[in-house]
């Protein structure tokens, strides 16, 4: 209700008042230039971090990662080492699809394909353990299951 009230009040100064609506235009002019501003400024930092996100995922090829004794436990728990062969840059995140074969008779189908994104941190050269959660919905198969995986993308620093 106060609302309403003090809309009615800057509306019928703005009317009668000139001092007042002059200084409601600056004010509202000023108002619409800092939306402007920031809106720009939100835009370019959106833009470089973007280009931030390219140039990370650009520094390390997908062949200079190898993924080690990559084991499945159960239907939700994934292990394995993490090589990174690169010289010169820290792997910190890698993009991992899983996929799921049940497999019957020779003939296998797809029941299961996620993809996760694995954060690690492993420098130029070396290697570190791999103990994650994955999240797969297959229970059951009706015939022998297998499993594959591809590395989608990696980020480096």
């Amino acid at each position: 209700m106060l609302w309403v009230v003090l809309i009615i009040i800057v509306i019928l100064l703005a009317i009668y008042s000139r001092p007042f609506r002059m200084v409601a235009v600056v004010l509202l002019g000023l108002a619409v230039l800092g939306g402007i501003i920031l809106g720009v400024a939100l835009h370019i930092s959106q833009t470089s971090q973007e280009k931030q996100r390219e140039l990370e995922k650009s520094r390390i090829p997908l062949n200079q990662i190898e993924l080690v004794d990559l084991q499945m436990h159960g239907w939700s728990r994934l292990t394995g080492r993490i090589r990174n062969k690169s010289s010169r840059f820290t792997l910190f995140e890698l993009g991992l699809r899983i996929t799921v074969l049940d497999c019957i008779e020779g003939s296998c189908e797809t029941v299961e394909q996620t993809e996760r994104d694995i954060y690690a941190s492993v420098p130029p050269g070396q290697a570190r353990d791999l103990d994650e959660y994955v999240s797969l919905r297959v229970r059951r198969p009706r015939g022998r299951h297998e499993w594959n995986y591809e590395i989608l993308y990696t980020r480096g620093r």
